[in-house]
């Protein structure tokens, strides 16, 4: 919520954590039919997706990862 309209901002806070925007293709299934970006980083636990789409909608995706590893870094954010 911190960068809720501040698409810049979060699009440059995403870069410096190490996160890459991931291909047309690869971010299909994070963008539901719609224009946008998706943001993949691969971390020790798993991978985290960040989908942006251009209608003001964003997701966190949590891939190939435990539940209770989800909750335990999502609380570190």
């Amino acid at each position: 919520m911190v960068y809720l309209g501040q698409q810049q901002a979060l699009n440059a806070m995403l870069e410096r954590n190490g996160f890459k925007i991931l291909p047309v293709d690869a971010s299909a299934d994070y963008l539901q039919g719609t224009t946008g970006i998706a943001w993949a980083a691969p971390r020790s636990l798993g991978e985290w997706v960040v989908g942006l789409r251009d209608d003001g909608t964003c997701a966190v995706f949590a891939r190939r990862i435990r539940e209770a590893d989800v909750q335990s870094s999502f609380d570190g954010l």
